[in-house]
């Protein structure tokens, strides 16, 4: 009996490993046309998060790809993503100045 709860484990342990690893899959994806739309939206140019406010104030892709994302968050996110490859883009941190961090998607 104790051998057939160890198999059970297992395979649980397995299936949650691989679920985890197709989050993480999905995640990857979605970060990747995030980077998409904002080197669209910033035309590869540095920006800072008013600058992708006011793009996406006429810019209805960026605007769908920041959504509901309160400026926190939006930083916390472009935080999360520097320096990953994902999809041949990777996003830079320029540099801080008064009015914020400046970020740059850079085509790897």
């Amino acid at each position: 009996m104790a051998l057939a709860r160890s198999s059970l484990a297992d395979r649980i342990a397995a299936i949650e490993c691989e679920l985890d690893q197709l989050r993480q899959q999905q995640r990857d994806e979605d970060d990747g046309r995030f980077l998409r739309a904002l080197l669209l939206g910033t035309q590869g140019a540095v920006f800072n998060i008013h600058d992708l406010r006011v793009v996406a104030s006429f810019d209805p892709d960026l605007r769908a790809a920041l959504g509901t994302l309160r400026s926190r968050q939006l930083g916390q996110r472009l935080s999360r993503l520097t320096g990953r490859v994902l999809d041949g883009l990777q996003l830079a941190k320029i540099n801080r100045d008064e009015a914020g961090c400046n970020w740059q998607v850079l085509i790897t």
